[in-house]
Order: structure tokens, then C-alpha cells, then sequence
């Protein structure tokens, strides 16, 4: 593309950061002289369109993100518009149609209010405007023996020639030949350098004497009778569609501008060749892809070999593929494992004092002794199992439950690495030496998963007995508190009865009744440790709206439970659906539980009461749960925290 126009027209939504690399990109698919007069913002969906684009030539569609990789998504020349208009559309857009001479419509989108009117107006200018004229290049001397373009062979010679049309120019029908004073039409791309445009026709004899080629035509060229339809111009092939890593706009700008000019190089190295060339050449271009076809499977199948004889040790993978750990070898605690760890070393030792760890060749000799080669053998096993056990012992101090498997590969590959090597020897780990190893891989995972899960257990056993720690306590302080304010009401109730104050001792006596109750209602609940309240709660801004927690707590006051859930190791407090109170809150926390089993959070470790539900959810199981009158529920949980949070960030 040629320098701008002074008036080039610049939407108003276009981006200034982004028109310097759209007018470049734009640059590769215009043509001959064609020249940039406006570029604006649109909006359409299918295709979809993000700029218009209005040349000297045509009215351009594209894509702005895609344009480079896939061209112009829309275009319509000039040449071919009967009509423009502008719509109203919604808000500041402006619906963009074009109308041709058969009456069809084409939609370009809807362009900001500013930039419609231009546009209409530059194309209805450019509609009306006549024609460039066009000027060609000087032809170049040619020997008199062929006739020259455009005009056709005349006589006896004209059958025996047929019109050659370059590759980018459309197909004339059989037969044509252009008539005097022919010229392409502009719009057309030039031929390639050298173009032959009169081979000898297919049925003809060839001619005595060579066709000397052509000078390049004028840059652009219409057929006058009968015209061909011409499709546009398809947008530049792109072979490989990967972009660099790291942005690099400006190399793929340039990669595009190599391969464009490699394509024309191309396009007129074959266009000059034969039918009997053009065989060749595709005969020799299938030979190469099969060539690189089957190199390629090569590589992939080597790729394979490879790739199978590495061991994956990164802690992430084994991680993801771990799942829930298995025991190898179950037994009831860690000190069991121990044990077991305890007799699998002494059977290590005792092979390796025994010279069953190692085995090797019996009948080596050095310089004729076979004393000396049953020592060199020795010696070398000793090596061996030594870099055998190392490789076992740094397994066995950095194991890790999911790690395991890894392990195990590792250890089977350093077995057969001493194999390979000490095979002049024969020496290698005997099967019942790796075998042993093995197991004392499996019995340290196991080991260190058992141990995980007694100190998750003893962890989990602590923090009950610290809640009922803080409601043994609670209990007593409201005790002391209810004996101590019935001591001050059967002190006051002598003294009206003394006094002769009737009313004022029935109404002392009504409120000993009600301390008398409160009290063994304490008691009752300290001597019950299934009774206490149930509670509900979520917390959307740290888990969403799809998660709540349902546990127990036997506390006087069940809201200190759920202020000690909210400290500080979650953003927000946690909202409150429900506190059932009951006597068995114990069995009606484990009737949750099991209904909510399949969303549970955790599936591991169970004394994490998350799940997968909605407060409304947790409602209708309770209300089916018979014996528990649901006397309040709230289902839309307030938030306050997260949603005045929410509030400021917007």
C-alpha cells in the first residue's frame, strides 16, 4: 500500500495505539496502486467484523485480530455498488448496507454514528467518480516470430496458437483470443515476469520457431467479449498459522511479507512451466511429502520409545494421579508398620552379608586365574550393589505416599541400568533381592500414610475434646451462676414471708420454680453429650454460593461456635441458616451427613462437614426429618462483609 492520503479519514473508535500495524497488515491484500481512503470501527457477528476498510478499489471487511492470519472477511469492489445507505440501528450505530446492480444487499455492520455519514458519502463520490485512467508500462522489444498481446496470431498461423492467461487472471472461454485493442481489467493482479501469453494449441503442431517471452502486462487488466465472472481475489495462503510466543507482531508482519513474495516467485516458476513440467514437478512434490511423512512417523515412534523409558518424578503429576492412597500392605497402626519395616531391613541385611543381593559370572578368569576373576567379580558386585542400595536408601528418605509408583519405576530401572552394564559379567541384582527392596517401598508409604492418619485423628480427637472441654465449663459457670441466683431468691422469699408480704413471696416463689427449672435443664444437658444445637451455616464470599457447613456444637451459646469458625482463617464471617436445638443433635447431624454424603467436599477426611448444597436444599431435608420443628430458617444468607466489598471494587 502506498502512503496515505492526506485525507485519510480515521473512525472515531478506532484505536490510535492499533491503526499504524491494521494499516500495515491491511497493506499485503491491496493491489497494484490501490490506496487507503478511510478505516472504521464496526460491529457484526457473522462474519465477524471488527473494521470497514474503504479503498480507492473496494469496500473491505475484516477481522483486526485475524486479519494477518485470514484476510478480509467481506469485500465488494466499487465497481459493483448501485446504491449505499446508512440505517438507524440502536444507540450511536448506524446499520451500513450496500446495494449492486442485481438488487442483492450487503450488510458491513453498524459503525459509530460519526463515522457512517463519511463513509456513505465517500463511497456514493467514489461510485460517481469516472474511472482512473490507466496508463501501461512501455512494452518491451520482441522478435517479430510470435504475435504480440493483446492482439491474437492472424492467418494460417492463429490455429495453431492458444491464448495463455496468466495465473491470477480469470479463465476466457475456449477459443477467445482478444480482439484489437484489448487491455485488462484494472483490477486484475499483473502477470509474473515472463509470462508466455501464446503457447501452441494441444492439437497443433509446434511452431518452427520459439515464443520469445512477453514483457510484464499493465499492472491490472477486462475481458470485452464475453466477460468472465471473476471471484475476489482470495486473501494470501498462510502455511503455518503459529504465532510467536512472546507478542511479536512485527515478525509476523514480516514472516506474511516473506511469504507472500515466495508465493508470487513460486506462482511464476510454475505458471512458465509445460503440462509435461507440471507433472513432474507435482509427482516430485508428492514424493516429498510421503518422504516427510514417513520421517515423521519415524520421529513420533521414537518419541514413544523414549518417552516410555523416563520416569515421571514431578510432584504435581503424581499428585493429580494419586487419588485416594491404598495401602499395599494393611495393617492396624503405624507401630505395626514399623515392625514389619524392622524385619524387612534385617532380611536386607542378612542378603547382603550373604552375597544374594548381587549375583554374577562363576567362571571368570584374569590372566588365566580364576581366582583373581572370581575377586574382579566380587569386587565390581560390591560397586554395583552399592549404587544399587543408594539409589533404594535416598527412595526410601524422600518417599511420599503418591510417590510410590514413581519410586518403584526408578528402582526398576537402576536394577536394569547395573544389568546393562555389568553384563560383560554377568552381574545383576538378583529378583529376590529387588523384590525385598521393593516391599520396603511399599511398607514406608504405607508407614508414613498410616502415620498422616493417626495425626489427623489425634488432631480431630483434640478439638472435640477442647469443645466439650469449653462446654463442660459453660455448663459449670451457668450452674454457679443459677445456684448462686437461688441462694438470693430463697433469701428474699424468707424475708417477704417474714414480713407478712403475700405477693411479694408468690412472685419469688414463680421465679425459684423458673431458676429451679433453668438449672436442671443445665444439668440435664451436661449429664446428655448428644444433646445441643445444629447449625447451618455458609459463607459466600469464601466458598460461593453452593457450599455450606453443617455441624454440632454443645455450647449454651451455639453463636461462639460459629464466631470461632469465622476468625481469621476465612475473608468473611460465616452467615447463619439455622440453629436446631435437640436432644439427639448428635443422630440428627449424622442423618445430614449421610443425605448430603455424595457432595461432601472432602471425600477423604470426613470430620471436614462442607458440602456441595444450597441452603434451600438443607431446608427440605430438614423439614422431611420427623421429630424436629424447624421453628426458623433463613435461606438467603446476608453477607454484609462480602457484599459491601463486592460494592467498593465495582
Amino acid at each position: 500500500m502506498t502512503a496515505p492520503h492526506p485525507d485519510l479519514h480515521i473512525g472515531a473508535d478506532v484505536d490510535p495505539g492499533e491503526t499504524a500495524r491494521i494499516r500495515q497488515v491491511l497493506g499485503l491484500f491491496v493491489k497494484g496502486d490501490e490506496r487507503l481512503l478511510a478505516l472504521v470501527t464496526t460491529v457484526k457477528a457473522l462474519p465477524k467484523l471488527t473494521h470497514v476498510a474503504v479503498t480507492t478499489r473496494r469496500l473491505i471487511g475484516f477481522c483486526a485480530p485475524e486479519l494477518a492470519r485470514k484476510g478480509p472477511r467481506q469485500e465488494l469492489p466499487l465497481t459493483a455498488v448501485a446504491a449505499i445507505e446508512a440505517r438507524k440501528s440502536y444507540q450511536q450505530r448506524w446499520f451500513l448496507v450496500v446495494q449492486d446492480a442485481s438488487g442483492e444487499e450487503t450488510d458491513f455492520g453498524d459503525l459509530h454514528d460519526q463515522d457512517a455519514p463519511h463513509v456513505v458519502q465517500l463511497v456514493r463520490d467514489l461510485t460517481a467518480a469516472p474511472p482512473v485512467p490507466f496508463t501501461p508500462a512501455p512494452p518491451a522489444p520482441v522478435a517479430p516470430v510470435a504475435p504480440p498481446v493483446p492482439v491474437g496470431p492472424r492467418g494460417a498461423d492463429s490455429a495453431a496458437w492458444r491464448f495463455n492467461s496468466p495465473p491470477a487472471w480469470p479463465s476466457p472461454p475456449n477459443g477467445w483470443t482478444p480482439p484489437p485493442g484489448w487491455e485488462p481489467d484494472p483490477s486484475w493482479l499483473p502477470a509474473p515476469p515472463g509470462w508466455q501469453f501464446w503457447i501452441p494449441a494441444p492439437d497443433a503442431a509446434p511452431p518452427a520457431l520459439p515464443v520469445p517471452p512477453m514483457a510484464p502486462p499493465p499492472a491490472a487488466p477486462t475481458y470485452t467479449s464475453p466477460p468472465p465472472p471473476m471471484s475476489p481475489s482470495p486473501p494470501p495462503s498462510v502455511r503455518d498459522e503459529r504465532r510467536p510466543m512472546f507478542g511479536g507482531r512485527k515478525q509476523r508482519i514480516e514472516e506474511l511479507e516473506l511469504e507472500n513474495a515466495h508465493l508470487i516467485q513460486e506462482l511464476a516458476r510454475l505458471g512458465a512451466l509445460g503440462t509435461v513440467q507440471l507433472a513432474d514437478e507435482n509427482r516430485r512434490l508428492r514424493d516429498e511429502a510421503a518422504g516427510l511423512h514417513r520421517e515423521t512417523q519415524a520421529t513420533r515412534r521414537e518419541y514413544e520409545r523414549l518417552r516410555d523409558g523416563i520416569v515421571e518424578t514431578q510432584d504435581l503429576a503424581l499428585l493429580q494421579e494419586a487419588g485416594v492412597y491404598e495401602y499395599q500392605h494393611p495393617l492396624a497402626d503405624a507401630v505395626a508398620y514399623k515392625a514389619e519395616l524392622a524385619k524387612v531391613k534385617d532380611g536386607i541385611k542378612a542378603m547382603a552379608r550373604t552375597g544374594r543381593a548381587v549375583v554374577g559370572a562363576t567362571d571368570w578368569q584374569v590372566n588365566g586365574s580364576a581366582a583373581q576373576g572370581r575377586k574382579m567379580v566380587t569386587d565390581f558386585s560390591k560397586l554395583m550393589l552399592r549404587a544399587y542400595n543408594a539409589e533404594a536408601d535416598n527412595l526410601v528418605r524422600t518417599m511420599r505416599p503418591y510417590k510410590l509408583q514413581s519410586a518403584i519405576e526408578r528402582l526398576d530401572k537402576s536394577a536394569q541400568t547395573i544389568e546393562r552394564l555389568g553384563k560383560t559379567m554377568d552381574i545383576r541384582v538378583s529378583g529376590e533381592y529387588r523384590s525385598v527392596r521393593i516391599t520396603e517401598l511399599r511398607l514406608t508409604a504405607d508407614h508414613l500414610a498410616k502415620t498422616e492418619e493417626e495425626k489427623e485423628r489425634v488432631r480431630a480427637e483434640r478439638e472435640v475434646q477442647r469443645e466439650e472441654e469449653k462446654a463442660r465449663k459453660e455448663f459449670e459457670r451457668e450452674k454457679a451462676r443459677l445456684l448462686k441466683e437461688r441462694s438470693h431468691v430463697h433469701s428474699a422469699l424468707a424475708r417477704l414471708e417474714a414480713n407478712g408480704d403475700a405477693a411479694g413471696a408468690a412472685e419469688m416463689r414463680a421465679k425459684l420454680t423458673d431458676v429451679d427449672g433453668a438449672l436442671t435443664d443445665v444439668e440435664g444437658r451436661a449429664a446428655n453429650t448428644r444433646a445441643g444445637y445444629v447449625y447451618v451455616i455458609s459463607n459466600i464470599g469464601a466458598f460461593g454460593e453452593r457450599m455450606v457447613k453443617i455441624g454440632m456444637t454443645r455450647r449454651l451459646d451455639p453463636m461462639d461456635r460459629v464466631r470461632e469458625l469465622g476468625d481469621a482463617s476465612v475473608p468473611f464471617r460465616f452467615d447463619v441458616h439455622a440453629l436446631i436445638f435437640s436432644d439427639d443433635a448428635v443422630g440428627l447431624e449424622g442423618r445430614l451427613h449421610q443425605t448430603f454424603a455424595e457432595q461432601r467436599v472432602n471425600q477423604v477426611n470426613l470430620r471436614r462437614e462442607f458440602f456441595y448444597a444450597t441452603p434451600s436444599e438443607v431446608r427440605a431435608t430438614l423439614e422431611s426429618i420427623a421429630g424436629n420443628h424447624l421453628l426458623e430458617y433463613t435461606e438467603t444468607p446476608e453477607a454484609l462483609e462480602w457484599r459491601s466489598s463486592t460494592t467498593r471494587r465495582a
